[in-house]
């Protein structure tokens, strides 16, 4: 009798050490798993390298779910859909894909498409001007005007102007021609670079992000043309009227990328017209 119960007393004391180290154990690691089959819970032990039964733990009300979990030499995954644990052998999409296939990078026009990102500044930005100075030439020639000549000096004033907008863009979300004594920025610049202008006709158009050189120059100039004439309809045309004002003969185009702190890029297409 004092056997039995000393056998008895003695696996309950076992059994009692071993919940509790189980206990210790999970409360120890971080990994959770969630149902498996449908029907328990499971807690994967770094320790113990093993599934324990979730229903010994006390904090089983807080269970957090990982994506895999390898056991018994097997690799689990977890379904939200069907919340439980499958097999990754049995699944005809991992025995195809076991290794995540990372997308060639698509190149162009120095933007890499698959990214989303600029890799050279220089062939983007030289891209953005001549298309969107091709389209402004094309536009003048359809309404019967001769077409602008692109001016150097210009296009450093525009250059600045853009910069100096989406800047300004990135940082209050807003952009414009005037500083606060009602001085057109570019006439400031005109003064400095030349001497003996009266004046610049400037287009600002903005965007959000980069989508690719040609891309870009067709949205942003675009937002001029989708302007139309002058109709007196109380709406913004005074962009496009400087696209096709026959006072002109010379243009600078300008462009830039603004990266917020966000993160996040804004940019500026910029044309000044003498």
């Amino acid at each position: 009798m004092f056997k039995r119960k000393y056998f008895f007393i003695t696996f309950f004391s076992v059994l009692l050490l071993i919940t509790t180290f189980s206990i210790n154990s999970s409360a120890n690691t971080k990994e959770y798993i969630g149902k498996k089959n449908n029907t328990k819970v499971y807690h994967f032990s770094k320790n113990r390298k093993k599934l324990l039964n979730i229903s010994y733990m006390k904090n089983a009300k807080n269970i957090k779910l990982n994506k895999h979990l390898k056991f018994h030499h097997n690799i689990y995954a977890y379904s939200k859909r069907h919340k439980a644990f499958f097999k990754l052998s049995d699944l005809k999409v991992y025995k195809s894909h076991k290794k995540i296939e990372k997308k060639p990078d698509i190149i162009k026009d120095g933007f890499n498409y698959t990214s989303g990102k600029i890799v050279d500044w220089n062939t983007y930005h030289d891209i953005v001007i001549k298309k969107a100075f091709a389209m402004l030439n094309n536009l003048r020639i359809q309404k019967g005007l001769n077409p602008l000549k692109y001016n150097n000096i210009l296009d450093k004033i525009a250059n600045i102007r853009a910069i100096q907008e989406a800047k300004r863009l990135g940082k209050t979300d807003d952009i414009t021609h005037y500083n606060k004594n009602g001085v057109a920025y570019s006439d400031i610049l005109a003064k400095k670079y030349l001497p003996d202008s009266y004046g610049l006709g400037e287009n600002l158009a903005t965007s959000d992000y980069p989508v690719g050189a040609t891309e870009d120059a067709e949205d942003l100039t675009n937002e001029f043309i989708g302007e139309g004439p002058e109709n007196n309809n109380g709406k913004e045309h005074g962009h496009y009227e400087n696209m096709v004002d026959k006072d002109y003969s010379s243009v600078g185009i300008g462009f830039s990328v603004y990266t917020k702190k966000s993160g996040f890029k804004c940019e500026v297409l910029s044309q000044d017209f003498q």
